[in-house]
């Protein structure tokens, strides 16, 4: 009996299985005759065992002893950093100043002071690195001139035996 909408419908899925099974030889054989090397480095890396690494997603940080410091700074604030040290907590600035790397440590008050100043730190010439540690997360801003100076003058004032 004839269907309203034209012609019965037929089970047409082993033809198409035979279309797309022929189509995927002929791509296959037109792509060994074109990149013969490229079937061989994928057979090779599916056939090649797993290499498992006990310390994948592991970071070992270097221990504190430097054999050769190329400045005599370096070993300070080497250690000071991977060390044994108050670093990892708390907040601290770290700087070069007269040619010497200088560590800060500071409040929370002046922590939010010093961000404050340079988050409106945005007219002037950037020329400065400094290096502010918050807890151990530690942050690299590049300050103006003018705001290098107040950092400079809080760790002197420090220095005189000041807090800050």
């Amino acid at each position: 009996m004839r269907n309203s909408w034209g012609r019965p419908p037929r089970n047409e899925i082993w033809t198409d299985i035979q279309a797309v099974a022929i189509w995927v030889v002929i791509v296959g054989v037109v792509g060994y005759l074109l990149f013969p090397s490229l079937y061989q480095s994928i057979y090779s890396a599916l056939t090649s065992p797993i290499k498992e690494s006990a310390d994948v997603n592991e970071i070992s940080l270097p221990t504190s002893t430097v054999t050769e410091p190329t400045t005599p700074q370096l070993p300070d604030v080497y250690s000071s950093v991977y060390g044994e040290s108050e670093f990892t907590e708390g907040y601290w600035v770290v700087f070069v100043a007269d040619g010497e790397f200088k560590q800060l440590k500071m409040s929370l008050e002046t922590y939010t002071f010093l961000m404050k100043i340079i988050a409106n730190d945005q007219q002037n010439e950037k020329k400065a690195t400094i290096i502010i540690a918050e807890n151990g997360k530690v942050h690299k801003y590049v300050v103006s001139n003018e705001v290098f100076a107040i950092i400079s003058n809080l760790n002197t004032i420090n220095a005189g035996g000041g807090s800050i």
